[in-house]
């Protein structure tokens, strides 16, 4: 199917500003060309060209539109200015892309248009390759054939931007592949999802009759997945199988455990067409950046980079084909979550999947199938974890898989996939001695995490090495009194309370780029949000590292008031490994 250029369309559908229509319009094309699926910077009355240039190879591009009535001849100064003010803002240009609908007046004779002549003897005075995208450029197959998507809404009158056979799929598929192709866990070392994914234990939650009534409290399990769980007599759900066991289903699971990787992986092997084929839409939605525009808003704003008001998606139409992915239901607010939870009913969706931590939702939020727990990696995940991991280093995967068999309690923790990245990056650099305990694990990865968030960064996301004592104190004292109120939510309040108003810049400037705490992100203002320790083992070493450093008293006094609580025990095994390494070195001062 071929989209024939109408002008009259498009200066008719387009009456009250054509320029700016044509200008975005151009944009689109150009970010097809040069696969720039998010687009490129651009700023307010930007001059010379349109857009911040990109780089190709070496060539440096930029591009400018130019919707005339008339013929471009009678352009020339306007033609040549732009030239001009483009060099003096970006003097390492090389190439412009000059789109326009109007076409060159015939020369006399055989000859060029004196006014074309003279522009294209200035690009080369400054260096510039200058490309014509006239209006026969409109009429060439790249435009009315493989972007036809995008020339029906600009040359069709009654053409909608929405949900087209082609474009949609293409820019879901564009995104999966090129943005979702690698993952980074805690060290923003991004790497391959297709070497570096292993399945997931996802759980089949058991029914309620066959759950055991406990006492109303929170133990260290409630907050804390049983990683262990993998092990007991149960059959995982693989994740081909997620969408035959259930139409739509909730998947839940702590901080670091893999709930966006899992949602990503699905997407990015669907786009390989790899995984669920069936659907001719998986989209992707991570729900921190809901912004109460409804589901057809929430399309467009992580999609595309228009704000067109008069989007028309099939949703209903097309439900039987389309696997929505939301992602985070747990960082919505309440009315957030209940504009998603109408849209859904809205659209009457088929099929979803809906990822959040253990307490961001209640069960009669929504109707889903099923839920599911994923609880990390099995032992099997571990090893191959860690063979890809040190796949050109088969010395290092088998010593390290060697380790983990004989030392249990570190082995514990590293079934959960942000973890074993930890362990498997420290492994890289130093080998562990066989006598390293968790609490010397955990002060080798919170100094190593440390430094890898004070180098290498912008200066707005970077602290101050020399601050990081400082640092570990107010972490410490805001985590373990969450820990003895049983909270690993901490607002606005709790943290002004915690560091003082005095301290609120250090927070802000410091102790949350040290990166140990993340934010829910549904405030723009700072304190607005709420705020939790990116893995609950990093909450208990930090109220151990804090209580280590009181006085032998206070420390004796919180032992017996809390020495019985099930869901400080993990603390006391840090708080007991702190004291002893605290003891030999005083010890061996003295010696």
């Amino acid at each position: 199917m071929l989209i024939k250029p109408n002008w009259d369309n498009f200066k008719a559908k387009f009456s009250e500003n054509p320029q700016d229509n044509f200008e975005w319009f151009c944009y689109l094309l150009f970010s097809k060309e040069y696969n720039q699926p998010y687009g490129t910077n651009r700023y307010k009355n930007q001059s010379g060209i349109e857009t911040d240039p990109i780089k190709v190879g070496n060539e440096v591009i930029g591009w400018q539109s130019k919707f005339y009535e008339d013929t471009l001849s009678t352009h020339k100064e306007d033609l040549l200015g732009t030239l001009t003010k483009t060099k003096r803002d970006n003097p390492n240009i090389t190439k412009i892309i000059l789109y326009t609908n109007a076409e060159w007046g015939q020369g006399q004779g055989t000859k060029e248009p004196k006014a074309k002549t003279e522009t294209e003897e200035k690009a080369k005075e400054l260096n510039i390759e200058l490309i014509w995208r006239v209006r026969s450029y409109f009429e060439s197959p790249f435009v009315t054939q493989e972007q036809r998507d995008i020339s029906s809404y600009f040359f069709e009158l009654n053409t909608k931007w929405g949900l087209s056979n082609y474009g949609f799929i293409d820019t879901l598929k564009d995104r999966y592949l090129n943005h979702f192709n690698t993952i980074s866990l805690l060290l923003d070392k991004p790497k391959p999802i297709d070497e570096i994914f292993i399945n997931l234990a996802i759980i089949k939650e058991k029914k309620e009759e066959d759950k055991k009534e406990e006492a109303n409290k929170i133990n260290r399990e409630a907050l804390l997945n049983s990683y262990e769980e993998i092990h007991k007599p149960k059959e995982p759900i693989e994740i081909k199988e997620l969408i035959n066991t259930s139409k739509k289903s909730l998947i839940y699971g702590k901080a670091g455990i893999g709930k966006t990787t899992l949602c990503k992986y699905i997407a990015y092997k669907w786009a390989k067409g790899e995984l669920y084929s069936e659907f001719t839409y998986v989209i992707y939605i991570p729900l921190r950046e809901w912004k109460n525009r409804g589901l057809k808003g929430a399309i467009r704003d992580y999609y595309y980079s228009q704000d067109e008001k008069d989007i028309t998606l099939d949703i209903k139409e097309n439900s039987q084909k389309m696997l929505f992915l939301f992602d985070g239901y747990d960082e919505l607010d309440g009315d957030k979550k209940k504009a998603l939870i109408r849209e859904i009913e809205l659209y009457n969706l088929t099929y979803y999947v809906i990822t959040s931590r253990p307490y961001g939702y209640q069960k009669n939020d929504f109707s889903v199938n099923e839920h599911f727990e994923t609880i990390g990696f099995t032992d099997e995940n571990v090893k191959e974890y860690i063979e890809t991991f040190f796949k050109d280093n088969s010395k290092k995967s088998k010593s390290l898989n060697g380790y983990l068999k004989s030392n249990i309690s570190i082995r514990h923790i590293a079934y959960i996939p942000l973890m074993l990245e930890m362990i498997c990056s420290l492994w890289e650099e130093k080998e562990f001695s066989n006598s390293l305990t968790m609490t010397e694990l955990y002060s080798r990865i919170i100094e190593n995490f440390l430094e890898e968030h004070s180098k290498n960064r912008d200066d707005e996301t970077v602290f101050e090495w020399e601050n990081r004592e400082e640092i570990k104190e107010f972490l410490g004292k805001i985590a373990f009194n969450g820990l003895t109120k049983q909270t690993i939510l901490f607002d606005g309040k709790f943290i002004r309370d915690m560091i003082g108003k005095d301290n609120l810049d250090f927070f802000k400037t410091s102790i949350v780029n040290s990166g140990f705490l993340k934010s829910d992100i549904k405030d723009k203002s700072l304190l607005g949000n709420n705020f939790e320790f990116i893995h609950l083992t990093f909450q208990e070493y930090f109220s151990a590292l804090y209580v280590a450093s009181l006085s032998k008293e206070e420390q004796s006094e919180i032992v017996r008031d809390w020495k019985f609580y099930p869901h400080m025990q993990v603390f006391f095994a840090f708080l007991g490994g702190l004291i002893e390494d605290k003891d030999n070195q005083i010890n061996k001062t003295h010696i």
